[in-house]
């Protein structure tokens, strides 16, 4: 019965909605669960707010809170932890439809997602330049280059990283292909633009080939890719961890 009459008041505070009227005596449920519904649907736009700051910037704040709340009764939280929540909202931006035609909505929000999943992603050793040197070349080929816990790939259709770095107003965004790495370096989120080699790399590293193979699939793509200063650029930004085993 606890059960039920929870599970009633979730959906009546998250929702508006109940399968059936609550009954509780002594309470007044229509009265005081406008409370509750105000105070926790605040809340999760706060906790969307301050993870889409940019998307919130774009859109304004009025219309960034109707957005949230029709997002949050699509999508009520489903673990007890607001650092999670919101995790399907550039999906959501797709089909909303208020945004369903604007792509680069969306696009921001993976991209703002990402840099939050980075910034409080597990920690791990970095591998640096020093480290790496002190591989054996045969075997480091032979390996695979593992990508830092906190390393986020993306593959976008618009240059919304300008936007967010400030190079651009939101009318400048463009629209073309857009590989990114977002990193985490001493408690710092950056954001690196690709090229179609680092690219290639990234992707297939990521998929857990080799570093020799990986190499080989980043020349298909850039003929005049260059391993070392792919690894100067991307070492010292923390990128990687160590290969198992070494």
């Amino acid at each position: 019965m606890l059960h039920d009459l929870q599970r009633q008041m979730a959906q009546a505070v998250l929702q508006g909605t109940c399968e059936r009227p609550l009954e509780v005596a002594g309470v007044d449920p229509a009265a005081r669960l406008s409370v509750h519904r105000v105070t926790v649907q605040d809340s999760l736009r706060q906790t969307l707010a301050a993870a889409y700051p940019c998307l919130e910037s774009v859109l304004g704040e009025r219309n960034f809170g109707v957005l949230a709340r029709a997002f949050i009764q699509a999508h009520p939280p489903r673990q007890a932890v607001l650092a999670a929540y919101g995790a399907e909202l550039a999906a959501y931006l797709e089909s909303y439809r208020h945004t369903a035609d604007k792509p680069a909505l969306a696009d921001l929000a993976r991209l703002e997602w990402a840099c939050l999943q980075t910034a409080f992603a597990t920690d791990a050793e970095v591998l640096d330049l020093p480290a790496l040197q002190a591989l054996a070349p045969e075997d480091l080929l032979q390996s695979g280059l593992p990508l830092h816990p906190a390393t986020r790939l993306l593959r976008l259709g618009h240059d919304v990283d300008r936007y967010k770095s400030g190079d651009v107003s939101w009318t400048g965004v463009a629209a073309g292909e857009r590989h990114l790495a977002v990193l985490r370096k001493d408690s710092e989120v950056a954001v690196c633009t690709l090229n179609q080699g680092e690219a290639a790399l990234f992707s297939a590293l990521a998929d857990g080939l080799d570093l020799e193979t990986a190499t080989q699939a980043a020349h298909t793509r850039q003929p005049e890719f260059d391993l070392q200063s792919f690894l100067v650029k991307f070492l010292p930004l923390g990128a990687f961890t160590f290969p198992a085993g070494s």
